[in-house]
């Protein structure tokens, strides 16, 4: 399957009900490479994602991701 839309690439929006809390956490397992008001963006390798101050409750509730390392037991230590 080839793409019609020549993108560089898709990143995904993470609702944060307390954003502030949210960059602490997130920004402790992994880094944050650039913030604006209101949202911010996290990496870990080629992999990112957005925090955004934002929160409704049946969006957030519904949404998830996937997070795949080589050994999940030294992450967990």
């Amino acid at each position: 399957m080839t793409s019609m839309l020549p993108a560089r690439e898709m990143i995904t929006f993470v609702p944060a009900k307390d954003f502030e809390s949210s960059q602490r956490f997130y920004g402790e397992l992994f880094e944050l490479t650039w913030e604006a008001e209101k949202r911010c963006q996290v990496q870990a390798g080629i992999s990112k994602f957005l925090i955004q101050d934002y929160y409704q409750r049946d969006w957030a509730e519904n949404s998830m991701y996937q997070l795949i390392v080589d050994d999940a037991d030294a992450i967990w230590e």
